[in-house]
């Protein structure tokens, strides 16, 4: 991506979490998100908790302003780096308050309702290394993809996560400091400063890193897994191009027939239409967990181990609608199929946002629909 291609996606990014309206008791507040944050080619991005009421939200510089802020740049600066060297932003945008108008820590609807943006700003500045500031930061790490990464038991390490790697550290607000203290704190950032080049992004403890196991016992499939399992199940094999646009009319067949997306789903525009954010990770948890055989190099997914029995899991009606659109469209080649999702009604309204000059590449598909649509 150029330089300008990827300012200019910020810029959208930006936008969209400026008007953002998802949590309630954030109604009033501006999500914390632009050029303040950092240079979206930095290396590491230090991933905090949310702004704080007697700083980021009233500076407009997340970690700035108030003790947790103050704390971070003495930390940065112990080890000789300096906030325009890394990008730093947080897992929830705007500053949660209690009813007494004091800091509060974000919720879990909160933390999902921001995974979006984050996960957008992680693959838009393609970091070596996110720092994970706290629990709520690792929280929101595991609402874009899954993981096992315990802040106690693996702090100040290089733990692989994704695409890339994390380093959690404890949060740099004074609370945190009763389980961490400012000395074992400067070890960390120490052992931070040893671990990646921040020039370069190269990390010098990645190799000895042990990714993180999935979780045992039984699996418990999201909505979207199932509906990928159960197309799998009809037609045998399919390409990630294919199923991620059945599953994309699948979703739409039920918005216009209940008024919600079938699956957990939130989709952007991208350069072959619409994209879930999360498809890929739950596809990908599918491959590790034995479930389906293929992958990116092969081009096509199938069914493998248990999974024909977990395809049966999808709701009788949930069912019927995937068979509908199966039979409507299953048949198409994929330039048919890519052109009968253009289509549809929230494509065909981006495609006029796009002819008349605006930039539409990451806008939300559905963020025009009179109604929510991910499903609860």
């Amino acid at each position: 991506m150029t330089e300008l291609a990827r300012a200019a996606d910020y810029v959208h990014l930006c936008a969209l979490a400026r008007d953002c309206r998802l949590c309630p008791r954030m109604g009033a507040c501006t999500a914390v998100l632009g050029e303040a944050n950092g240079p979206l080619d930095a290396r590491v991005m230090f991933v905090a908790e949310a702004p704080g009421r007697h700083g980021a939200d009233r500076t407009r510089v997340p970690l700035n302003g108030d003790q947790a802020g103050g704390n971070f740049e003495d930390l940065l600066g112990t080890i000789g780096w300096q906030r325009s060297h890394v990008f730093v932003t947080n897992a929830v945008l705007c500053n949660p308050r209690d009813e007494l108008g004091r800091n509060a820590t974000p919720t879990i609807d909160e933390v999902r309702n921001c995974a979006d943006l984050l996960a957008a700003t992680i693959d838009l500045v393609e970091p070596s290394l996110v720092v994970t500031l706290g629990a709520v930061a690792l929280r929101a790490l595991h609402a874009i993809e899954a993981h096992e990464i315990d802040l106690g038991g693996q702090v100040a390490t290089v733990v692989p996560w994704g695409s890339t790697y994390v380093f959690p550290l404890y949060h740099t607000a004074s609370r945190a400091r009763v389980h961490r203290g400012r000395a074992r704190q400067v070890r960390d950032f120490f052992a931070l400063k040893e671990a990646v080049d921040l020039g370069t992004g190269r990390l010098r403890q990645a190799r000895g890193a042990t990714r993180p196991r999935l979780r045992a016992g039984p699996f418990d499939p999201t909505k979207m897994q199932q509906v990928l399992l159960y197309l799998l199940q009809r037609l045998g094999q399919a390409s990630w191009f294919r199923l991620s646009k059945l599953l994309y009319l699948i979703d739409y067949a039920n918005l216009q027939a209940s008024g919600a997306l079938l699956t957990e789903g939130f989709y952007i525009n991208q350069k072959e239409g619409p994209w879930a954010t999360v498809f890929g990770t739950r596809t990908r948890e599918l491959l590790e967990r034995g479930l389906l055989a293929g992958g990116v190099a092969a081009r096509t997914l199938r069914l493998a181990g248990d999974a024909h029995h977990l395809a049966a899991l999808l709701h009788p009606d949930e069912a019927r609608t995937a068979d509908d659109v199966l039979a409507r469209y299953s048949r198409l080649t994929d330039a048919e199929l890519k052109s009968r999702v253009y289509l549809t009604r929230p494509m065909k309204r981006l495609l006029r946002r796009e002819r008349a000059g605006e930039l539409t590449h990451n806008a939300p598909v559905f963020a025009d629909d009179a109604r929510d649509c991910r499903s609860a």
